[in-house]
């Protein structure tokens, strides 16, 4: 949704001496242009787009919103810095932020490897941790092979 910038309404309101229809035509718009002019100083945003609110600057001697053109995504159509390969949210978002006009990253959500844990108590740990470490494997290596090994107590 646009908002309509503060320095838009301020400059309006002072500009505002009688009615509204007066007003809209004093600028060069016709009569009918009172009611967008009342959306602007009654702050109704959702009613006024970017481009009414650049021709009103314009009438109003300020200088135009600045607009910025990004180029979607070939793969999925999104707007984000660089090729997703289908992706999408995973990539880095680009916005813009029209108070400051300047770009903001939001960087993605860096996936974690889930994890098990089990509970064992701590002399039982310290003996694996010593046979692990004999034996000059990972943890995971080390599980494994007990794991998968074919037991000298099986039938």
């Amino acid at each position: 949704m646009h908002m309509v910038r503060p320095d838009t309404i301020e400059t309006l309101r002072k500009r505002k001496k009688g009615n509204l229809r007066q007003l809209a035509q004093e600028l060069g718009f016709p009569a009918s242009f009172a009611a967008t002019l009342s959306d602007v100083l009654r702050e109704r945003h959702e009613n006024v787009s970017l481009a009414t609110e650049n021709r009103l600057r314009v009438a109003l001697g300020l200088e135009p919103i600045k607009t910025y053109e990004v180029e979607a995504c070939p793969d999925c159509g999104g707007i984000h810095v660089g090729r997703c390969y289908g992706k999408g949210p995973n990539s880095l978002v680009v916005v813009i932020d029209p108070h400051t006009e300047r770009i903001v990253r939001r960087h993605p959500q860096k996936r974690r490897r889930r994890r098990a844990s089990i509970s064992i108590p701590i002399e039982l740990r310290d003996q694996l941790n010593e046979a692990r470490k004999a034996a000059g494997k990972s943890w995971e290596e080390f599980l494994e092979n007990l794991l998968y090994s074919p037991s000298e107590d099986a039938p």
